[in-house]
């Protein structure tokens, strides 16, 4: 059973790649696309390579940033 959840992958995934770039609004509509794209049951964390998702590759993750940031 995976008990990882969207406060972790929030934590360790999205907000360091994000922290301090946008305003909290901002940050949350990220959040929500990028949970659009791959649910937080696709996401897993292994030690020594961090955080994945099969639905969310980089391109993707700052394509999603890019495209709700200039919206």
């Amino acid at each position: 059973m995976n008990d990882i959840t969207k406060d972790d992958i929030i934590a360790h995934a999205i907000y360091p790649a994000i922290a301090g770039e946008f305003d909290s609004a901002t940050e949350e509509a990220i959040e929500e696309a990028i949970f659009e794209v791959a649910p937080r049951s696709t996401w897993t964390y292994t030690p020594g390579e961090g955080w994945s998702s099969p639905a969310m590759d980089y391109d993707t993750f700052w394509a999603i940033v890019e495209r709700v940031a200039t919206a």
